[in-house]
């Protein structure tokens, strides 16, 4: 009897470690926190992350993404960023398609990404002032490149200059586009200076 007791417990442990392992721990030494990730957790980051937008394509892709969020979530903590629940309430009302999702999931990781959204804003956005050469720039790689159905040829870079709108859009552009570089440097840095350890 008390064989065959060990093998089921033998038995449920071996399939307990198929249905899920830890795929990731996260040592942020900023604040001396520890995350642990499990291959669980990617499914449903995956699937909720889908739900919003974002295609994760792999497994791998999703343990990158968790592994930001986490070292973002640990340097958020003493920013205290917050989200208005009406601000949240606005995107969750445009999601027609949960695919199956729970709502509760999908709701938790919109605030999450509005809050990081948020504090990205104020830690880069505020101090994010383009040159004439960025301005530049985006306009040939993006503004020049995007389709203009039924409106013809954009406008030159010389008329977007004189165009109070078109110059505001510009610079909004250049603007989120340098943040975006910004944050993906400073996760960059946040990464080197954590313990990061993957079991893939």
């Amino acid at each position: 009897m008390r064989t065959l007791v060990l093998t089921l417990a033998l038995f449920a442990t071996a399939r307990a470690e198929i249905l899920d392992r830890v795929v990731a721990v996260v040592n942020s030494n900023s604040v001396n926190m520890r995350r642990v990730i499990t291959l669980s957790d990617l499914q449903k980051e995956r699937e909720v992350q889908g739900v919003l937008g974002r295609n994760l394509k792999t497994d791998h892709d999703a343990m990158e993404f968790l592994i930001d969020r986490y070292l973002v979530e640990d340097q958020m903590q003493f920013a205290g960023v917050d989200v208005d629940e009406a601000e949240i309430d606005a995107q969750f009302a445009e999601i027609s398609d949960f695919r199956g999702v729970p709502r509760g999931d999908v709701r938790n990781a919109l605030s999450r990404e509005l809050k990081a959204e948020k504090y990205y804003e104020t830690r880069f956005g505020q101090f994010i002032r383009p040159t004439d050469q960025e301005l530049h720039d985006y306009y040939d790689s993006v503004v020049k490149a995007e389709e203009r159905p039924n409106r013809g040829a954009p406008p030159s870079f010389e008329q977007v200059m004189q165009s109070p709108d078109e110059l505001a859009n510009l610079v909004k552009g250049a603007i989120r586009e340098k943040r975006a570089r910004e944050v993906e440097m400073w996760l960059d840095n946040l990464r080197k200076r954590s313990t990061i350890e993957t079991f893939e």
